[in-house]
């Protein structure tokens, strides 16, 4: 069972994945408080490409657990702008789809 206040982890479950779900582990670990509570799962295909689904329906393609802050801070100003995706995996060069 998931517990409550947490969102899901969407990741594969077999041996060779262990550092995929890892990286979904530490980025759900490491969103701060404001992400977090916008977030309603987590998805992890790979140690780069983590993406957090916001609990509005958007994406946010957050990439590995490096620079959480960083990419938080790009995430929180995005937000002003409606979009389908919002790329922050690379914050200094942060993206939006409509």
């Amino acid at each position: 069972d998931q517990p409550a206040g947490l969102p899901a982890l969407d990741a594969p479950v077999d041996a060779g994945a262990s550092t995929t779900r890892a990286a979904g582990v530490a980025v759900l670990g490491g969103l701060p408080a404001g992400v977090r509570e916008l977030v309603g799962a987590v998805s992890a295909e790979s140690e780069a490409d983590v993406r957090l689904e916001l609990v509005d329906g958007a994406t946010v393609r957050w990439g590995g657990p490096v620079e959480a802050d960083r990419k938080a801070e790009v995430l929180l100003a995005l937000l002003d702008q409606e979009a389908s995706v919002y790329d922050v995996s690379a914050p200094e060069r942060p993206a939006i789809i409509p």
